[in-house]
This record gives C-alpha cells, sequence and structure tokens, in this order.
C-alpha cells in the first residue's frame, strides 16, 4: 500500500509531495482529528477542544467541516484558534 500524507488543508499527498513543500502537511493533526469528527456527528456547529502538553486548539465545526480558513500555527493563534496553554504531563 502507498504511504500518504495528510496536509492542514484536507488533501492528501505522496511523500515526495510532502517533502517537496513540508508546510502544507506540518501540524496537520488537528484538521484531521476536526474533519473526522465533523464527518462522523450529526451536528450542525460544534466545537472540537483538542488540548496537548503545550498548546490547545479550539476548531469550530460547521455542517461536518472544519469552519476556519486559517492554517499554520500562526495564523491559528492569530484567529484564537491556537492557545499556548496546555496540560502538563507526569509519570504515573
Amino acid at each position: 500500500s502507498m504511504v500518504k500524507v495528510y496536509g492542514v488543508q484536507g488533501n492528501w499527498y505522496t511523500v515526495s509531495q510532502a517533502a517537496r513543500d513540508p508546510w502544507m502537511v506540518a501540524a496537520s493533526n488537528w484538521h484531521a482529528l476536526a474533519s473526522f469528527i465533523g464527518a462522523s456527528t450529526q451536528s450542525t456547529y460544534g466545537l472540537v477542544v483538542d488540548i496537548g502538553s503545550t498548546t490547545t486548539d479550539l476548531i469550530p465545526i460547521r455542517d461536518g467541516k472544519v469552519a476556519i480558513d486559517a492554517c499554520t500555527d500562526s495564523q491559528r493563534l492569530q484567529c484564537g484558534a491556537l492557545v499556548y496553554t496546555g496540560i502538563e504531563r507526569s509519570n504515573i
């Protein structure tokens, strides 16, 4: 099977395409999560909150799709969809 890389605008790329333009796939996990949740729910509106160790993503969902145009971390910081506040991880 062919390896594919998910991009921040919801597209899939080959490894060589992703290597040529790494910014289109960098830190795209927030978009993948929100797209999956949007497609999996019956709600018209929603908010995905993804809390990590250093950041929190606040991703609005409308009609089953990511409802912001911002893609990069700096764009998402400017529109309030990314906050540099996370939680501390510790040993069990």
